[in-house]
């Protein structure tokens, strides 16, 4: 089975972590919207565009994770979200 993660990674402050609402597509990062609207600006002949393609055509799911650094105990976190569109 083929899927593709998407990631982002950043510093969990005060044991949170934190997306912009101002990403690709003007909606959330690593909403749904964020993914199509960043997919369409990939080099069309890039190992990613190509996954993202046969995920679509195989209406696979597209899973998204953040991995984090917790500074307090100097720790990795790989933390699988589901981030909505943001609402218009």
């Amino acid at each position: 089975m083929l899927s593709y993660s998407t990631d982002m990674s950043q510093n969990i402050a005060n044991g949170a972590l934190q997306v912009s609402t101002k990403g690709a597509g003007g909606t959330n990062q690593l909403s749904k919207g964020w993914i199509e609207a960043v997919t369409q600006n990939l080099p069309t002949e890039g190992d990613v565009a190509k996954a993202m393609k046969i995920a679509k055509r195989k209406d696979l799911p597209v899973k998204t994770i953040m991995v984090a650094v917790d500074k307090s105990d100097k720790t990795v976190k790989i933390i699988p979200v589901k981030i909505p569109n943001k609402s218009k």
